[in-house]
């Protein structure tokens, strides 16, 4: 977390205010799902809180700007399960639900 706020706020000494964040994170490790915990939790770990950490260092700025977008690239696993992905998928569909979820936030509230 302290990594995102960081690198948002060297950015925008240098480059001025973020008004674009597009989060693309990459797949997550396959395994099935019976192989660990530890396995388990890796969707979550490289996919799901890069992805809110980044959201949450820009999204005060554009709020408060009353302007701003977020992209986040999304896989399909989130859709569909499949046994060689369900860490994946399950980071995937935790963070379509966060993208909807903040979009109706927004748009009820008129800000970003």
């Amino acid at each position: 977390m302290k990594d995102a706020q960081a690198a948002a706020a060297e950015t925008e000494k240098l480059l001025g205010p973020i008004d674009v964040l597009i989060n693309s994170g990459g797949a997550a490790r396959r395994h099935l799902w019976e192989n660990s915990m530890l396995r388990r939790g890796t969707g979550y770990e490289f996919k799901y809180f890069p992805y809110i950490h980044a959201l949450d260092a820009v999204r005060p700025g554009m709020i408060e700007r009353r302007r701003g977008s977020i992209v986040n690239i999304i896989g399909l696993g989130g859709k569909a399960a499949t046994a060689m992905h369900l860490s994946g998928g399950a980071a995937n569909a935790a963070l379509m639900l966060v993208t909807v979820g903040w979009r109706a936030h927004s748009a009820n509230t008129a800000s970003v």
